[in-house]
Order: C-alpha cells, then structure tokens, then sequence
C-alpha cells in the first residue's frame, strides 16, 4: 500500500497544482471589462462541442470596433475529461475559450 501511495503522490500533487492554476486563471480573466479598447461592439456566436454533434452553446463576445467586422479563427480539440474545447481567436488579440464539460458549457 504504501509503495502504491509513493507512486501516485506526484501525480495528486500535479493535479492540485493543475486546477489551482485554471482557477486563478478563471477568476483574473472573469475580473476583466468588457473591452479596453474604446469603442466596442457585442455579437453573439453559435459554438459546437467538437465531440458531440448535439452539444451547442451561444457566446456573447465582447469585441472592439476595429475587429467587430471580421470572423474569428476558429479552432477545437477533444479534452480528457468533458465533450471538448472550442478556442475563438480575433487578429485584434481576443480570444475565447469554451469548454464543454458534463455539467454544461463554461467560457473562459
């Protein structure tokens, strides 16, 4: 048993490590504005889980004006746990991040 608890130590500690950080990271990127940059405009997304065709969310984003006009690059990967990530990026810098998870979608 203790060989066993020796084994799997590092990877708990990993772990604590790993969710302590995205939590710190949520709640920095939670405490920002709107957008810094003046003027702004808000426009709304459709995002789809990329490993389950029937798992969609809308996003609002947020964007200034100067990027407002143009479609964000889009990316996805499948995630450990949960139904995926979607990742919105605008050549002004915004970037959206969408997990699906079991209890429902969270932005990023």
């Amino acid at each position: 048993m203790k060989q066993l608890v020796k084994k799997f130590r590092p990877w708990v500690a990993l772990a604590v490590v790993a969710v302590a950080a995205l939590a710190i990271t949520t709640e920095a990127q939670a405490g920002k504005g709107c957008c810094e940059p003046k003027p702004t405009v808000t426009k709304c997304y459709t995002v789809q889980s990329p490993e389950c065709c029937n798992l969609c969310t809308t996003v609002s984003v947020c964007l200034p004006a100067c990027c407002a006009d143009e479609e964000p690059c889009v990316s996805s990967r499948p995630t450990l746990f949960g139904y995926g990530q979607v990742k919105l990026t605008w050549s002004c810098g915004k970037t959206v991040v969408v997990r699906f998870t079991k209890h429902g979608p969270r932005v990023l």
